[in-house]
């Protein structure tokens, strides 16, 4: 074993380097930018940059600039808003939790996440024989991209809606097929 010996006048000297723990402050503060987070998500705005830095201003009184909350704080309260909303949305929700996971990520503008979430609930779908979901789930997936306007979304979007429409024609699902062909 190597050993070195440190005399106990450095280690009082030296700094101590404990990470601060959060203040009870801080939390109540990241609670209130969730809050004001989950207004938009109701209303289905997408949380940008933007937006989140206007929660996080208005619940911490400060910007990131003038040292008042870092982009990670913001992410947590993100996350903390996609919970409450959950929270909140959870009981009425019907088909499989990734779609709603994936039209959460779409709101907050992750779109690899929302992708993702939408493969897993076009998974759950089509293996419990749910037409229904699989045609929501990807009516949902081509809203997403139509919002993204990548220079390939606007083509899958369009491939995406067709089938939706075909589908829905086919089964009886009139208001999905109406919503669908709003979107092109």
């Amino acid at each position: 074993m190597n050993s070195v010996f440190v005399p106990a006048a450095a280690i009082a000297a030296a700094p101590l380097s404990v990470p601060a723990a959060p203040q009870p402050e801080t939390a109540v503060a990241l609670l209130a930018a969730a809050g004001l987070l989950l207004a938009d998500l109701e209303r289905g705005r997408a949380i940008d940059a933007q937006a989140l830095r206007a929660a996080m201003i208005a619940a911490l009184g400060g910007s990131d600039a003038e040292g008042a909350w870092s982009w990670k704080t913001a992410y947590d309260a993100c996350e903390a808003a996609q919970i409450l909303f959950l929270r909140k949305f959870g009981p009425a929700m019907r088909g499989p939790l990734a779609l709603y996971l994936g039209m959460l990520a779409g709101a907050l503008e992750d779109h690899a996440a929302a992708e993702q979430h939408f493969d897993e609930a076009l998974t759950i779908s089509e293996g419990l024989h749910a037409p229904y979901w699989a045609a929501r789930t990807q009516f949902e997936r081509a809203k997403m991209l139509c919002e993204r306007g990548r220079t390939d979304d606007q083509a899958r979007s369009a491939s995406l809606v067709a089938g939706v429409r075909e589908m829905a024609q086919a089964r009886g699902f009139a208001a999905l097929d109406r919503r669908a062909a709003e979107l092109v």
